[in-house]
């Protein structure tokens, strides 16, 4: 039986899970850009854009979220851009996202899934 504590504890978890979709890719074509998360035991900050190629084939989670209408300094900081693509497809740092995206990233790694969609991180 979950104390009120323990309840409060996994809300946000249950909330995250509520907004993900796993996607089991067979011979869907894969989206063209990918949030790079590492694996469950990989806790690391490093994250990165990844373009899959034609022929991948890999399972990824999506999180589904509102926008709304971000402000100039928002929008540079929390979505790819023409002007920062290719630093994204190098690397960046986990602690530069909002908690939304940092709880998706923890909740995609611990359900194994190496890879993630985020539309303002992977959509220019």
């Amino acid at each position: 039986m979950q104390t009120s504590r323990s309840a409060s504890q996994s809300y946000p978890k249950r909330k995250i899970l509520h907004v993900l979709h796993y996607f089991a890719h067979g011979f869907v074509e894969l989206p063209t850009r990918l949030l790079c998360v590492g694996g469950p035991k990989d806790p690391g900050n490093v994250l990165r854009l990844y373009r899959p190629n034609e022929n991948d084939r890999m399972k990824y989670v999506a999180l589904s979220h509102c926008w709304g209408i971000p402000t100039k300094e928002e929008k540079l900081k929390f979505c790819t851009t023409d002007d920062n693509i290719e630093s994204r497809l190098r690397m960046f740092s986990l602690s530069e996202l909002p908690k939304t995206f940092r709880d998706a990233i923890q909740v995609t790694r611990e359900l194994g899934v190496q890879y993630l969609r985020i539309d303002s991180l992977c959509t220019i």
